[in-house]
């Protein structure tokens, strides 16, 4: 049997099939590797943004609900646990209007209770100042 064997720049035939170079195979990984580089980068880039940008609005909502604490109870929480268990009640005309929800709803929380920020890492509460702060390296003075 004699076998047909044709060689040309594109590639090579053997019994009149086309097959790839390696040099070619490999090329065609290392595009798609570099592209693939490219998204993930972009998606970790945007998670990261994202994760800040919760953090911000995360820190807004819980002041608010210290300065709600302070104006309904007349003190500041001992801690942001106390905000997460205790339910708002609102004191008009000699009545005490009691809310459906707490203070701080709807946040992720550690085993003991207490909020985490968007990083995984509490809050820090100054109970004598009523400061909060986000616990994770870098967004302290936030």
């Amino acid at each position: 049997m004699i076998m047909d064997k044709t060689f040309s720049g594109s590639g090579c035939y053997i019994n009149g099939q086309q097959g790839r170079t390696l040099l070619e195979s490999l090329l065609v990984l290392i595009m798609v590797a570099f592209f693939l580089l490219i998204a993930v980068e972009k998606f970790w880039t945007s998670a990261y943004m994202a994760r800040e940008a919760a953090l911000n609005i995360e820190l807004a909502n819980i002041r608010r609900a210290v300065n709600l604490y302070i104006i309904t109870k007349g003190k500041l929480p001992e801690s942001l646990k106390q905000l997460v268990k205790e339910q708002i009640v609102i004191p008009k005309h000699d009545v005490l209007v009691r809310m459906e929800w707490p203070y701080i709803q709807n946040m992720s929380l550690d085993n003991e209770g207490y909020p985490l920020d968007p990083f995984g890492n509490r809050f820090v509460y100054d109970a004598k100042s009523g400061k909060v702060k986000s616990g994770t390296k870098g967004y302290e003075m936030w």
